[in-house]
């Protein structure tokens, strides 16, 4: 492999190892993190990234650049589908919390419950 594909290797495995460090991020943020601050976030992370291994952009063809822009776009889509997905589960559980009883239906409260006396026979 000459050094113009191993760069272009690398650095395609950084792009893609930055999405997904950014995908497990995002999926750990809190929803009411605002969008601004989240993006904040994965600039900072790319930005440190970056600095620890230097990426020569001029080394990548134009096709390698194709490729791992349409992961990204990829990735991004996933997100957006995931982030859906959490919301709506919040929302479900939202709703549920508003309904009294239901998660617990047919049980009893524990100090509602009479529970036999000592010494008496249950069958």
């Amino acid at each position: 492999m000459t050094s113009s594909q191993d760069n272009q290797s690398e650095e395609a495995v950084f792009l893609m190892d930055t999405t997904r460090s950014l995908q497990i991020d995002a999926l750990q943020t809190s929803s009411m993190q605002s969008a601004q601050a989240l993006r904040q976030q994965a600039e900072k992370i790319l930005l440190d990234k970056t600095a620890q291994k230097a990426v020569g952009l001029e080394a990548v063809s134009l096709e390698e650049i194709r490729r791992i822009l349409h992961e990204l776009q990829v990735y991004q889509i996933e997100l957006e589908m995931q982030n859906e997905e959490l919301l709506r589960t919040q929302a479900e559980l939202e709703a549920s919390k508003a309904v009294p009883g239901e998660f617990h239906s047919g049980l009893v409260p524990g100090g509602i419950q009479a529970w036999p006396a000592a010494g008496s026979n249950v069958e």
